[in-house]
């Protein structure tokens, strides 16, 4: 809870502090780098942070994943086994997306998030593992799906990055 926009422990606000989009920026941010941020209870009361973030900025490996006509980047750390769609429950990349499943998915790439059960995610084809640099996307963009940047290829197609948490989020809330 102590993510969600709005939430302060400040009775009024102030320049610097109270208005309820510090950690919520933060989260945001850090999920962008491809990272994540663990929260933990301290002995004698409190909250310790941890933030991992990659060590290179922007420059990530990720798995290019392709799903119908549509290709997407995945950072290689979330990714787990990948087998036949057949052999494992999954839930197809186009229902995380909000879009139409044109056909049933080929493969299943299981998601590992640290703290969340996997999960396996409907794919067509997996190809090459790359480093790219990820750019960050427009707001509007990164609200609009699970996506953590764009990236520029070397034909000049531009694919998005997926952030793997809210993917996973996404995949969960179709089982439910």
């Amino acid at each position: 809870m102590l993510f969600l926009p709005g939430l302060t422990t400040r009775d009024a606000a102030d320049l610097l502090a109270g208005r309820g989009v510090g950690l919520d920026l933060a989260k945001d941010t850090i999920r962008r780098l491809g990272g994540a941020i663990r929260l933990a209870g301290r002995a004698g009361g409190g909250l310790s942070a941890t933030i991992e973030v990659p060590s290179e900025r922007g420059m990530v490996e990720v798995l290019w994943l392709e799903s119908g006509n549509l290709g997407f980047a995945l950072p290689v750390g979330f990714t787990g086994r990948l087998a036949p769609a057949g052999a494992a429950r999954n839930v197809p990349l186009p229902a995380c997306l909000g879009l139409p499943e044109k056909a049933p998915p080929k493969l299943a790439l299981e998601l590992l998030i640290r703290g969340v059960r996997p999960i396996s995610i409907g794919i067509d084809q997996a190809h090459d593992i790359e480093e790219v640099s990820v750019r960050p996307v427009p707001p509007l963009i990164a609200a609009a799906g699970p996506y953590s940047g764009a990236i520029l290829r070397g034909d000049g197609s531009l694919r998005l990055a997926l952030d793997a948490a809210l993917l996973a989020a996404r995949a969960w809330s179709v089982i439910a």
